[in-house]
């Protein structure tokens, strides 16, 4: 948590607020007793105080973020694409956009493939014991 980047931060910070962080960063409601548990670890806790620490903590967290919304933003690019091309690898249960994307761009054409096991075996949807040769 950005705003918490310290056991000193967290030791410090009031119940309702912490609770709060806790429900917004993971998108579920706690009751008290998540937040006095953490509070009372970071109290307890011989954790750092180095300052250093925390600001590259803080530039490692910028930097997950911005790698996911990037990540999002490919992602809304390429689902339409996909869908454009009816290719029937999208039609396999368990295969969504991401991996569809990656199976079309990595085989030009489904029926180079003898048996439809192979597929699934490319795929890591299932295991296949011989070659998977084309």
């Amino acid at each position: 948590m950005l705003e918490l980047p310290s056991v000193c931060s967290i030791a410090g910070c009031h119940l309702t607020r912490l609770t709060n962080l806790l429900s917004d960063a993971y998108r579920s409601h706690y009751g008290k007793e998540k937040p006095i548990e953490i509070r009372t670890a970071a109290r307890d806790s011989i954790g750092s105080s180095n300052v250093a620490k925390f600001i590259e903590l803080q530039q490692t967290i910028h930097l997950i973020q911005l790698m996911k919304e990037q990540i999002t933003q490919v992602e809304n690019q390429i689902n339409p694409i996909v869908d454009s091309l009816n290719n029937p690898i999208m039609t396999i249960p368990g295969i969504l956009y991401r991996m569809g994307a990656m199976i079309i761009a990595e085989i030009d054409d489904l029926n180079d493939f003898d048996l439809a096991e192979k597929i699934l075996a490319f795929t890591s949807m299932e295991p296949l014991s011989t070659s998977l040769g084309k």
